[in-house]
């Protein structure tokens, strides 16, 4: 009987345990209401940040985005950091173009992109697909791949597609970054391993 009495009494020391950690980072974050900006509006970096390039083509009626700083483990898996901020990224009504976002260095995830049209609400959850996770590194511009977001759809689909085209895009990238006298390198900022991307980086 005393063992079972210490039994519960450490479950119940357990689940306040994960109660007051989930309050305290719930507490500690926030989210920033965040708008693409072209890259000619790219300023000066400091040592601590980094841009995010996406080359965008949304259909919609309100499409947005949920990133989120994330710190990856030895498995590839993440947890998210203490007292983060997550951002929701407005998509509505950019032509189809490179945008930037610009970002304290680190890993990151976009967790959801949602993707309304009128009343029929729709989001796709890609919290823990790795092909949807980035980093920027300071003072660099990451290329973190093609977003596509249909505008054509059913009641509960929507053609969504976060496609990684640095090869095909790095030469008009460069070269407007070349017209914009941007000085920070381009490199790709995909968060998985890309051999193809990676060999494609290095012979340029």
């Amino acid at each position: 009987m005393e063992r079972y009495r210490q039994a519960v009494a450490l479950t119940l020391k357990f689940i306040l345990a994960i109660w007051f950690l989930s309050a305290s980072l719930a507490a500690n974050s926030q989210t920033l209401k965040y708008n693409l900006k072209p890259l000619s509006q790219i300023s000066e970096l400091g040592n601590k940040k980094g841009v995010a390039i996406l080359y965008l083509k949304a259909q919609g009626t309100a499409p947005s985005m949920i990133i989120k700083p994330v710190s990856l483990t030895a498995n590839q898996k993440f947890q998210r950091y203490k007292g983060s901020t997550d951002y929701k990224v407005n998509l509505k009504g950019f032509e189809p173009g490179f945008y930037q976002l610009t970002l304290p260095k680190g890993s990151y995830q976009i967790t959801e992109i949602n993707a309304p049209f009128y009343d029929l609400p729709f989001s796709k959850d890609t919290n823990n697909d790795i092909t949807w996770r980035f980093t920027v590194k300071t003072q660099m511009l990451s290329y973190i791949g093609e977003l596509q977001i249909d505008g054509e759809r059913s009641r509960n689909h929507v053609e969504i597609n976060l496609f990684n085209r640095y090869a095909s895009q790095y030469q008009p990238l460069k070269k407007l970054v070349t017209q914009l006298q941007i000085p920070y390198p381009l490199i790709t900022g995909q968060a998985y391993h890309d051999d193809f991307a990676r060999d494609f980086e290095g012979s340029e």
